[in-house]
């Protein structure tokens, strides 16, 4: 009778610790690693070296979190008379699961199926016995265990439009999408406005706010900005020392004069000829911005800037070469109407008209060295540049908006062609523009620019840099502050006293007719591979009877006219850090 009695009551008393125990290891497991993701964010690589094991939760930082939560859950070292024990440990990587199966740690961020960091937290507490007691077991234990980990989730929605019911775009106030559109992999549209978009025509799955799309669907992190809390891509880091600027040795901090902005002409560095032109050039890593050069070329003394885009003549072909992973910098905006070709590389388009492709000989194409892919970044400036008293050096913007990193590459290094990037930035040709592109990029699919390509960086003996790697999958990047509304330097949209839905904030780049935050495509197959980003308050337009198409993840504030059919990147998702519990 005492047996059958101990089966009921202590091993029920026991399965309900057991349970307590569970919601205790549970709890503490996500929210230790809850509080490392939210310390590190999204770009900190590697999470930071975990701690020691630990019994007693003497611990500091997210595990000294995590014990909170389970004392929140009635389990604490040393409770219930000193029957509980609790036992915290974390680690990076690879981790191996109570029935003994493997997860692979990510070698690199947007590794899919792996694990960054993980807490594992196990309970035990020992219950006095009653019944069973009288049989010999004075004592049973109740034990739980649990693990969580912070992953890498891909980004979900072939196409995310991030306009709210009161952001502006051309097509009107809270419109994202005005015709249809076809993403297999889904549709996001944040606008709760009924009109957001499309009621026909649309092809795959869609997740809105709109009533009429899907009613009911609630506000949440689904559409808020992907690249949340990321920032933005970092330009190239000025090396220290002296070098040669050459193909085999060149970097951001090699400034080169362009005789009058025609990158396949005369080029001068720091007052000799570096490059005769041609139809056919080769350049290296390096600062480019458009200059006036004086009748016997290239003199002892800087080349006077010029207002004006940097260019790639008709009938040329220009190739940017560095080796593994190039920085290539243009100031005062890049006309493409010939060939554009490019090694793996960081590649800025710094003010004037942004970014301009068009013409029947005009087209963007890698080298066909795929390696680590390419990034194209568009920026400048939303307001006029402030300077030193003596005008050698910018100290900043009026909006204080700048690029991060533009204005140490401005400033650049102690020579004399520094000092017209200053001269340039100072006269306004370095503002913001609306990019252009009217002609289908790449040349066949081996010589399509798509991309940082984290899969490649196992293989790759110099990938590109560490602080690029968060941002595997993007192949073109929108200035965030070319945008109608403010984003903070964290990539979070900036609140004044408003919600996300009416920030609130006098936008620090007021749109006009003639410089809109936009991006024009055609109507055609783009050619690009990979995720194209714009902030929130941008737009693209499309241009043309056919649609935009090809293998793009497309994240912008708005779209207007013309029509999408684009397939999701084959091999380089955009993804997110999410923590799971994954046992």
């Amino acid at each position: 009778m005492c047996g059958l009695l101990g089966l009921a009551v202590d091993l029920g008393w026991s399965y309900f610790v057991k349970k307590s125990a569970q919601g205790a290891s549970d709890a503490a497991a996500l929210a230790a690693a809850y509080q490392a993701l939210n310390a590190n964010g999204e770009t900190v690589t590697p999470f930071p070296s975990p701690g020691a094991p630990n019994g007693n939760c003497d611990l500091g930082g997210n595990l000294q979190v995590g014990c909170q939560y389970a004392e929140q859950n009635d389990f604490s070292p040393g409770g219930h008379g000193g029957r509980q024990k609790i036992n915290v440990r974390d680690g990076l990587g690879q981790l191996i699961r109570q029935d003994g199966t493997f997860v692979p740690g990510c070698p690199a961020p947007g590794t899919s199926g792996c694990v960054e960091y993980w807490v594992t937290v196990r309970t035990v507490e020992a219950i006095p016995q009653l019944f069973s007691a009288v049989l010999g077991n004075t004592t049973g234990l109740s034990s739980a265990v649990a693990t969580a980990a912070v992953v890498q989730a891909p980004v979900n929605g072939s196409l995310i439009t991030l306009n709210r019911r009161f952001d502006t775009s051309p097509a009107g106030t809270g419109i994202d999408v005005t015709q249809p559109v076809n993403a297999p992999l889904g549709i996001v549209a944040s606008s709760d406005l009924a009109g957001a978009i499309p009621t026909s025509g649309m092809a795959g799955p869609i997740f809105a706010r709109s009533p009429v799309a899907n009613p009911g669907l609630p506000d949440g992190p689904q559409f808020l900005d992907p690249l949340r809390g990321y920032g933005q891509p970092p330009l190239p880091v000025l090396k220290a020392g002296s070098h040669a600027c050459n193909l085999s040795d060149s970097g951001p901090e090699c400034v080169y004069a362009v005789a009058g902005g025609i990158l396949n002409n005369t080029i001068c560095y720091n007052g000799t000829t570096f490059s005769q032109g041609g139809q056919n050039v080769v350049l290296p890593s390096g600062t480019y911005y458009p200059a006036q050069l004086p009748p016997q070329l290239c003199p002892g003394g800087p080349p006077n800037p010029i207002r004006g885009a940097l260019s790639i003549a008709g009938g040329a072909s220009v190739t940017f070469s560095n080796g593994a992973f190039g920085s290539f910098l243009f100031f005062g905006g890049l006309t493409v109407s010939g060939q554009m070709k490019m090694d793996p590389g960081e590649y800025v388009v710094v003010g004037g008209q942004s970014l301009q492709v068009s013409g029947g000989n005009a087209g963007i194409a890698n080298t066909g060295n795929a390696g680590a892919g390419e990034i194209i970044i568009l920026t400048g400036s939303s307001s006029a540049f402030t300077s030193n008293s003596d005008n050698s050096a910018i100290t900043g913007n009026v909006n204080k908006d700048l690029y991060p990193g533009l204005m140490n590459l401005i400033n650049g290094p102690n020579n004399a062609n520094s000092l017209s990037l200053v001269a340039l930035a100072q006269s306004g040709a370095l503002a913001f523009g609306p990019a252009n592109i009217q002609v289908g990029l790449g040349n066949g699919t081996s010589a399509t620019p798509s991309g940082l390509n984290p899969s490649a960086l196992s293989s790759l003996s110099a990938p590109y840099p560490a602080n690029l790697q968060p941002f595997g999958g993007i192949v073109l990047w929108q200035d965030q502050a070319n945008s109608t509304l403010q984003y903070a330097a964290d990539g979070n949209v900036a609140l004044c006293g408003g919600g996300i839905n009416n920030p609130a904030c006098p936008p620090k780049y007021p749109a006009t007719p003639n410089s809109p935050p936009q991006l024009a495509l055609p109507g055609a197959a783009l050619g690009l591979i990979g995720t194209i980003y714009q902030p929130r308050g941008a737009w693209i337009i499309i241009s043309g009877s056919s649609a935009l198409s090809g293998s793009l993840q497309i994240i912008t504030g708005a779209v207007t006219s013309g029509s999408i059919s684009i397939a999701q990147p084959p091999t380089i998702p955009l993804r997110r850090r999410i923590v799971a519990l994954i046992e």
